[in-house]
């Protein structure tokens, strides 16, 4: 579901078929949130694809669901501060 349209908690919610409610409730008894669980998958993604090094940081920037470069830039530098020390 990323891309340049990311999920939002109501599509998540009936994709699994559930409400959104219910969704929220199960998250927090596991101590963790849509917004921590999105932040997560983004992170993963993006490690594996930079690691592969076939794609460009645009372009791994639009289907995480960056709307600007600037702002997936600033995500790998909070997700992977000892390499963007290193400047990479």
């Amino acid at each position: 579901m990323l891309g340049a349209d990311p999920p939002t908690v109501t599509r998540v919610a009936a994709a699994l078929l559930v409400s959104e409610r219910t969704l929220q409730r199960r998250l927090h008894d596991e101590g963790t949130s849509f917004a921590a669980l999105l932040d997560e998958a983004r992170r993963e993604l993006a490690a594996a694809w930079l690691d592969e090094g076939r794609l460009s940081r645009t372009e791994i920037g639009y289907l995480l669901g960056f709307s600007h470069p600037s702002s997936f830039s600033r995500a790998t530098r909070r997700w992977f501060p000892s390499a963007a020390a290193a400047g990479r």
